[in-house]
């Protein structure tokens, strides 16, 4: 897979430019691209794992909060499926957040009325650039989908916010960094009343490999029991 890739690097145009990814969940969207680093998601390939999880709790929710946005895809994708549906995007990279706008654009000709992009950071901490979960999530129609991904800070978010998710009937998904906060953030969920599913990842990836310097880096996957 590491020559298939290195191929299509030399193969393909260079820089980013708006691609429809050719497989996977988000094939339904256009994304701005530079294959040099993102070409798993244009195949469709990267975090494969979670889509399956992704569709089922998507369709379970009725609004959307994606605590580390990056560039999007997860929200151009929310936005496309469920249109009338609030989607909460939080993201700190202004270069990410920049990409995040473009993708939106691209997809729909005027910005959805239903988004929100707080261009900061989730939990705890200096008012100017921390929002609490809870107050991301005011207004939201339950059950809310809660996407997380934010580089090993998971564990301090849900302690802050274990009151609103044992209070609402939420559904996550959580990418943990490392062994510790992962045990950590099993705590606080199962302390509030959530199932718990962890998601590793497939066999093949062996083959397709993507760049995770953790040794101790997967997916929970929690509903309220």
């Amino acid at each position: 897979m590491t020559a298939l890739k290195t191929l299509l690097k030399r193969l393909l145009p260079a820089g980013r430019r708006l691609r429809r990814p050719l497989f996977g969940m988000f094939r339904s969207v256009q994304l701005h691209l530079d294959l040099a680093s993102e070409t798993l998601i244009w195949l469709g390939l990267y975090e494969r794992e979670t889509h399956r999880h992704l569709q089922r709790l998507a369709s379970e929710s009725a609004s959307c909060v994606d605590i580390g946005a990056g560039k999007g895809e997860l929200v151009c994708w929310w936005l496309r499926h469920f249109p009338g549906q609030a989607v909460v995007a939080v993201e700190p990279n202004p270069v990410e957040v920049e990409i995040l706008h473009a993708n939106v654009a691209a997809n729909f000709p005027s910005a959805p009325a239903v988004l929100s992009v707080w261009p900061g950071f989730a939990g705890p901490g200096a008012p100017d650039r921390h929002r609490p979960l809870a107050t991301l999530c005011a207004g939201l129609t339950d059950p809310i989908f809660i996407k997380i991904d934010i580089e090993g800070a998971e564990q301090i978010l849900l302690e802050n916010a274990a009151e609103f998710i044992a209070a609402h009937p939420c559904r996550l998904l959580i990418e943990v960094h490392g062994a510790a906060v992962e045990e950590a953030c099993l705590t606080v969920l199962q302390r509030c009343g959530y199932r718990v599913e962890i998601v590793n990842f497939a066999w093949w990836r062996a083959l397709v490999r993507e760049h995770r310097p953790l040794a101790h880096n997967r997916w929970l996957i929690a509903r309220r029991a």
